[in-house]
């Protein structure tokens, strides 16, 4: 393990010894706030209009295809995922969560710096109550930097794969230039530089490690993965319900098709026990991943992104 990896995992300690005992909030919330932090820029700040971290971040192919990598790897996580599982109305009212994402990402990454700031105090206290322990009997808060910081974590390396499967892959100077805007968006919900990785090398190695050693298969993605098998509440009661099962036993499957395809190989290899993933599957999807990369290159910009984002995009400065 690299030093800074040790230093992460050594400094995110100090918070497990209080949640056994009960998780003080306010020490909870020193953890997250430190001016130097927050105040520190890159070159170019995540909200610029020329921000890697903004288009990327706006970009149609990142709502379409890697919305289902992204929650699968980050309950992956044995304490992201106990407490999704006991905490989070995903299963009751998943239309409702996706609207709540949806526009936490709005203030987060379209409305500028002020606004962002003041969503991630708002996440923060949202999630100051929720700990317990996990299936192993583990204790876990969800301020714990490890915990809250893989969360985030797993926005950069999807930004990256979405580019390879679906588009020209980044250069290494564009990957590091994603992970510095990647890393101001991490002070900006609140963690500190010492618990991040500090370039693009090390953000990898950080990720290849969690994949081996902490990544897990459990029942929260096992939900996520099999949604074909049981169709989530209707978005509108107005739907038939007839309709609403014939149409989602293939939206079910797109699901897990797209989210497998976007992860991570040694993660898939990781799972193949629980969730087969054959030659024919890949070969499959990178077929349609093909056609996808045609229609984005001939699509008018303005299509290619969320009106909000591009309207910054197309911002005077």
């Amino acid at each position: 393990m690299s030093a800074t990896l040790e230093s992460m995992s050594a400094e995110s300690q100090w918070i497990d010894d209080p949640v056994e005992a009960g998780a003080k909030d306010e020490a909870s919330e020193q953890a997250y706030q430190s001016a130097s932090d927050i105040a520190h820029v890159t070159a170019v700040p995540m909200h610029h209009p020329d921000s890697l971290y903004l288009k990327y971040g706006a970009d149609v192919r990142n709502f379409l295809f890697m919305g289902g990598a992204m929650f699968v790897m980050q309950v992956a996580h044995p304490k992201v995922g106990a407490g999704v599982g006991e905490f989070s109305n995903f299963r009751e009212d998943p239309w409702h969560r996706l609207r709540e994402i949806a526009k936490s990402g709005e203030n987060y990454i379209y409305k500028g710096k002020e606004a962002g700031l003041e969503e991630g105090r708002r996440l923060r206290e949202l999630h100051r109550n929720i700990k317990g322990f996990d299936k192993d009997g583990n204790p876990y808060h969800s301020l714990n930097p490890q915990v809250y910081g893989w969360v985030h974590t797993i926005f950069l390396i999807l930004m990256i794969r979405m580019c390879e499967k679906y588009g020209e892959p980044l250069t290494r100077e564009q990957q590091q230039t994603l992970f510095l805007q990647w890393q101001e968006g991490g002070r900006v919900f609140g963690l500190r530089n010492k618990d991040m990785p500090h370039d693009i090398d090390d953000y990898f190695r950080y990720v290849d490690h969690m994949i081996e050693t902490e990544l897990e298969y459990n029942e929260v993605m096992h939900y996520m993965l099999s949604l074909d098998e049981h169709p989530p509440v209707k978005p509108n009661k107005h739907i038939p319900d007839f309709f609403w099962k014939f149409i989602w036993k293939g939206l079910g499957k797109s699901y897990r098709d797209f989210a497998m395809y976007a992860l991570p190989e040694a993660y898939v290899k990781k799972i193949a026990e629980h969730q087969p993933w054959s030659e024919v599957d890949q070969a499959r999807m990178e077929k349609k991943a093909r056609r996808i990369r045609w229609i984005f290159n001939h699509l008018p910009e303005r299509w290619r992104y969320d009106p909000k984002g591009y309207a910054i995009m197309k911002s005077k400065v």
